[in-house]
């Protein structure tokens, strides 16, 4: 729900308000899964809500229930089913060191918006994996961009990099992520 440019709520608004698409169906999602999220989702006019992680299972059940079908049985996979952590993953191996390298160029030039941004997109593509310290490595990070505050993110980026880093070479090894545990620069103090 939360996006750079145009937030899903706003963008929910505005689909509501035109007559074309007022009865599209539309699905929130956010990586804090609150219920405040949902219920700020529900005001604006979604249709449904998911929580990152969000599983094929879970998301094909709220497309069918949003789009009215009945349930139908879960297709069987074949040779050519695709899995859908695997494609995560992927993406994940593929995105990570830019938005790392976009996060530290933020960093540089005390640019909170580009941290945030950073910061969010990597918050919401680690929920998809189970290393809740790196979620919230990257949450700490974003809100410190969104509010502006920027003391000592330098030391959680560090520790954050680090632990994609090993998360990264889980994922090129073909298996399952484990907690990654980060490591801090010698010459920084853990914050508070």
């Amino acid at each position: 729900i939360e996006m750079p440019e145009l937030g899903g709520l706003e963008a929910t608004e505005i689909l509501r308000s035109e007559r074309a698409t007022r009865r599209l169906p539309i699905l929130g999602m956010s990586g804090h899964g609150s219920a405040a999220d949902e219920g700020r989702c529900r005001e604006a006019g979604m249709d449904g809500f998911l929580a990152k992680p969000v599983s094929l299972e879970t998301l094909r059940a709220a497309v069918t229930r949003v789009l009215g079908l009945a349930e139908a049985a879960a297709p069987t996979p074949g040779p050519k089913a695709v899995d859908l952590t695997d494609r995560l993953a992927d993406a994940f191996r593929e995105e990570a060191p830019g938005l790392l390298a976009q996060l530290q160029a933020g960093l540089d030039a005390g640019d909170k918006d580009a941290v945030h941004r950073a910061a969010h997109t990597l918050y919401g593509a680690l929920r998809h994996f189970d290393v809740p310290e790196l979620s919230e490595l990257a949450d700490r990070l974003q809100t410190r961009g969104r509010s502006g505050q920027l003391d000592g993110a330098a030391s959680l980026a560090h520790d954050l990099a680090r632990a994609c880093e090993q998360l990264l070479a889980t994922l090129g090894n073909g298996a399952a992520p484990a907690a990654a545990s980060p490591a801090h620069p010698p010459d920084e103090g853990r914050e508070a």
